[in-house]
């Protein structure tokens, strides 16, 4: 399966899927999306020969950056290898493959320097707010503070877990979210008989608040989003809990200043006996995590044999053919951008005959280059390919020797004695085109030996296969790709260094440290909570409002790590993308626009063959996504450059022998960036680790 996620500029994220026919049609996935997505007009669904092919658009308020993707099947998983590619309206992309079982993925979390600090702390604060009242035990305890008279215990409370959360971060100290719950309701409890004594032999209430909190905070750095993660985060979420339990103080307690006393204490014994309950509960209740990973292997374990389809169950292989391992011959198409590559696979077994080679139960070493030679000539006369209209030459041919395994046909590396009965010969012919081909038909002449020849057609979005017969001996593919695989390369532009002021959230934090200052000069709590709710509305508001205020010449001579990796993020992929086009003088003009003069050959050189499957028969990579994953250090030099460590990966898909393969790199270098004519452009690259991750 293939699921495409495309950002537009208008906030519009558009979704395209397609879904091999080897799921039924009642059984069709659909795309997961981030849950404030809303559908936007009318789905349109294509079926192809080969797939279901779907695509709707959708409103996302937050996007997909950071977010998480997957699959929802209406039954079961069928445990089939799903492709993601991701496109921000930033130009960033992704690429993932869920493996077999697998059904979601979290979207890289998109680095946009302040501007996504202060997007971060409001997820914080506001997953604090979320947190308090998505929990009985959190109103149960604003309601004790209200009935033993002491609203102030909401400061008590922010002070245990601030104090808590300071602990856990230095010390690494966490309990379980159960347990936490079961000291708050044991809080709730205590406060609840001492609401029924009388006010002057009420006992010990601040040191109940102080236990509450610091039970709560030390649970809070497992609970806070993951874009906030840290010390700060925590705080940020103790602050948002904070907020929403004075606004619920606040409330209740005007209410009970206005109930007769009678009904106050019926309150008190209805509270400390929820908060026994909600203690119990916590402490016999399973997790609900557990419950649904305990429910989703259930699932996968009775998974019905006629949903699972004919997929690999490594990571990074799908095959996209159908599997007929009797055929004579098997031919297979795969349409790329600037390319057109023919492979055939062979069964020697059917074919010695017609090439004069007597029947023997193996094939020695010595008469392979024979066998290699005398099969190729059978494959290009029997066979042909006309592209855009015209019978086209390869530019290059290679017959080999071919091993299987559950990712696919492998050429063998080293002639062994083939044994004839299982022996298969690969015969490989590449097309070049100067773009994506528009038309592309193959044609065979089946015989009698060989009555049907199934043909795969496989290009960057779908797959088909047919069976060609005397009476049907052609396959003919027409461009209709939603997505024109052609790579596009811009120079990516130097830009004014810039942070964003937050107008709104400085009135808030005005207003919050006035009050703080008047509390400390009247110790008035009061004012105490005010403070603190003022800052939280800072942090909410923080995103809305911002004005962009240039930074001084004499400040920006070195880019911020967010920024360094923007502009990575942004030259690094223009290199990759300029190796995909064949012609060498297309190559060097494009990559001239993110590499400076003096660079050109030699990243040329060292990077050409980078995504290169030479396992695969030397099949290249159409790139996918450049993640720059890391940067660890930023050294100006004295002309304006600077020398980032970074380290990225590249990730890219090529399809071979009716199989599609995702290859992914991750390298570790040493990049001299420097500004030339308003442009950023590599000056060096030294790589100093290279890791092949799929």
């Amino acid at each position: 399966m293939q699921i495409i996620v495309k950002e537009l500029a208008s906030g519009v994220v558009d979704v395209q899927w397609s879904i091999p026919k080897v799921i039924p049609p009642n059984a069709i996935p659909s795309p997961r999306l981030p849950a404030g997505c809303r559908a936007v007009g009318e789905r349109t669904f294509v079926d192809q020969p080969s797939a279901w092919l779907t695509r709707q658009a959708y409103d996302c308020p937050e996007g997909v950056s950071g977010q998480i993707l997957g699959v929802d099947f209406p039954f079961v998983n069928v445990a089939m290898s799903t492709l993601i590619r991701v496109e921000l309206d930033s130009g960033a992309q992704y690429a993932h493959i869920l493996d077999p079982g697998d059904d979601s993925w979290q979207v890289p979390k998109r680095d946009t320097g302040l501007s996504g600090v202060f997007r971060d702390s409001r997820d914080a604060v506001l997953a604090g707010m979320a947190h308090f009242v998505g929990a009985w035990v959190h109103i149960a305890l604003a309601l004790a503070f209200c009935l033993v008279g002491r609203v102030g215990l909401a400061s008590t409370f922010f002070g245990g877990q601030v104090l808590a959360t300071a602990l856990a971060s230095v010390t690494g100290w966490r309990i379980d979210v159960p347990l936490a719950e079961i000291g708050v309701a044991l809080a709730v409890v205590l406060l609840a008989r001492e609401a029924l004594r009388p006010v002057d032999a009420r006992k010990q209430l601040t040191a109940l608040g102080a236990y509450a909190g610091v039970a709560h905070g030390f649970v809070v750095s497992g609970l806070a989003p993951d874009g906030s993660a840290g010390a700060l985060g925590s705080l940020l979420f103790v602050l948002g809990m904070d907020a929403a339990l004075l606004v619920s103080t606040t409330i209740l307690a005007g209410v009970i200043a206005r109930v007769p006393r009678r009904l106050v204490n019926a309150t008190a014994y209805g509270v400390g006996g929820a908060g026994m309950a909600l203690a119990i509960a916590a402490l016999v209740s399973p997790p609900v995590v557990s419950a649904q990973d305990s429910e989703r292997t259930v699932r996968a374990v009775q998974l019905p044999k006629v949903l699972t389809p004919v997929a690999s169950t490594r990571p990074g292989s799908l095959r996209v053919a159908t599997n007929l391992p009797d055929a004579t011959f098997q031919s297979f198409v795969a349409v790329e951008a600037f390319e057109v590559r023919h492979e055939v696979l062979v069964r020697p077994q059917d074919v010695l005959d017609r090439i004069g080679i007597p029947p023997e139960p193996y094939l020695g070493v010595e008469q392979q280059d024979a066998v290699k030679e005398r099969i190729r000539d059978l494959v290009l006369g029997r066979s042909s390919l006309v592209i855009d209209g015209e019978i086209s030459e390869p530019i290059s041919e290679r017959v080999d020797f071919m091993t299987f395994d559950d990712q696919g046909a492998l050429p063998r590396t080293a002639p062994v004695p083939e044994l004839v009965d299982s022996a298969w010969v690969g015969v490989t012919s590449v097309y070049l085109t100067k773009t994506t081909a528009h038309t592309v038909t193959v044609t065979w002449e089946p015989d009698a030996s060989a009555p049907e020849i199934p043909a795969t057609v496989t290009d960057p979005e779908t797959s088909r296969t047919e069976m060609l017969t005397a009476q049907q001996p052609t396959l003919r593919w027409t461009n209709e790709l939603v997505e024109d695989p052609v790579p596009t390369v811009t120079a990516i532009a130097v830009a004014p260094r810039a942070v964003p002021l937050p107008l709104f959230s400085l009135v808030a934090l005005s207003v919050a440290l006035a009050l703080l200052a008047t509390a400390l000069r009247g110790r008035r709590r009061s004012l105490w909570a005010g403070a603190r709710l003022a800052l939280a509305l800072a942090v909410v508001v923080s995103p809305l409002g911002q004005v962009a205020v240039a930074l001084p010449e004499s400040m920006s001579s070195v880019p911020s790590t967010g920024e360094t990796k923007r502009i990575l993020a942004g030259v690094l992929p223009n290199v990759y993308r300029a190796f995909e086009f064949r012609e060498e003088s297309a190559a060097f003009d494009r990559l001239a626009l993110s590499v400076t003069g003096d660079a050109l050959t030699e990243i040329y050189l060292g990077h050409r063959r980078v995504l290169e499957m030479e396992e695969r028969g030397g099949a290249r990579a159409r790139v996918e996504a450049v993640e720059v994953l890391d940067v660890s250090s930023i050294e100006a030099a004295s002309d304006g450059s600077f020398v980032a460590e970074a380290a990225w990966t590249v990730g890219g898909t090529v399809t071979h022998f009716g199989h599609r393969h995702f290859r992914q790199n991750r390298f570790d270098a040493r990049v001299a960036v420097v500004a030339e004519e308003d442009t950023w452009k590599i000056r060096t690259i030294e790589v100093l680790s290279e890791e092949r991750l799929r």
